[in-house]
């Protein structure tokens, strides 16, 4: 198992865990825990596509079009990932009249790079265990 995998690994177990602890508890209903459960639930789901991605990425030559899906879902993970921590971080730091205005200009470029994702190749270079798209 190389060092992509058993972080994987270990970020599956925490991610869980935390899925766990935090969906089994009652909290307040805010934008900000709502954010917040959002960015767990793409993290959990980001994980798993983690593990296939490892695979396909580095045998992308005999399974070339499911290797594509399976990096593509991968990077539209780390795009969601991403629009939702800066999302989070935005809301609670801005005032509350700036919210709407913020998740609908987050949303939307998180649409556009999504697509952008979807249509562009990808070209996988590999060097022993570094895999590169």
């Amino acid at each position: 198992m190389g060092v992509g995998t058993s972080f994987t690994v270990c970020s599956l177990f925490f991610i869980a865990l935390l899925a766990i602890v935090f969906f089994s508890k009652q909290r307040l209903i805010t934008l900000e825990n709502k954010i917040y459960s959002y960015i767990i639930i793409v993290s959990l789901i980001g994980t798993i596509i983690g593990f296939p991605c490892y695979y396909f990425a580095k045998n992308y030559e005999l399974f070339p079009l499911v290797g594509a899906i399976i990096s593509k879902l991968y990077l539209i993970y780390l795009i969601l990932w991403i629009m939702l921590f800066t999302l989070y971080v935005f809301i609670i730091s801005k005032s509350k009249m700036e919210n709407k205005k913020i998740i609908n200009v987050s949303i939307f470029l998180g649409i556009i790079c999504c697509i952008t994702v979807c249509l562009l190749p990808l070209y996988f270079k590999s060097d022993g265990e570094t895999v590169y798209t």
